[in-house]
This record gives C-alpha cells, sequence and structure tokens, in this order.
C-alpha cells in the first residue's frame, strides 16, 4: 500500500492505547472520548470507506463529536458508511 500515514494517535495514554491495539490488529474502528469525540480512525476504515472522489482513504474529522455537523459533511464524501443524513439521524429516533 505505500507510505501512508496514519491518523493521529490520541494524547491521552489509555486512547492511545487503544489506536495502537486497533492499528496493530488491522480493525476497522473509531477510538472516542468520554464526551463522544473522535480522536481515532483506523487506517482500515479509512480504507474501507474510502473517499468517493476517488481518494484511497476517507477524512475522518478528529475531536469532534460522533453527531457533529463536521462529521456528518465528511460522511458525506466516504463512499462507504453512514453516508446520508437519514442514516444520521436514524440514531436519534
Amino acid at each position: 500500500m505505500g507510505d501512508v500515514k496514519m491518523s493521529e494517535l490520541p494524547g491521552d495514554p489509555l486512547l492511545r492505547e487503544a489506536a495502537v491495539v486497533l492499528e496493530e490488529a488491522g480493525h476497522v474502528g473509531f477510538v472516542f472520548d468520554a464526551d463522544w469525540n473522535v480522536v481515532h480512525a483506523s487506517d482500515e476504515l479509512r480504507l474501507v470507506w474510502a473517499d468517493a472522489s476517488g481518494g484511497d482513504r476517507a477524512t475522518i474529522p478528529l475531536g469532534v463529536h460522533l453527531f457533529s455537523s463536521e462529521m456528518v459533511q465528511a460522511s458525506e464524501t466516504w463512499r462507504f458508511g453512514s453516508t446520508t443524513v437519514e442514516y444520521w439521524r436514524s440514531f436519534c429516533t
């Protein structure tokens, strides 16, 4: 896959450890802080969801709440995953 830049690792030691384990295991997943802010998105998640415009990895905003407008806007660019506003709204009903 070439030179891949992993998503930023969290500063908190426990969240950093969770992110490293997620990456080492090659799993698709997020790491959230206690307030449901996205602090890490695994490289496998970014690869699987890929950018619909042809990029090889999805852009995942870090430091934002899972249900924030920034996350919803970013999701509209993904090829897979939570890609519609209606899907995001389904979490709230």
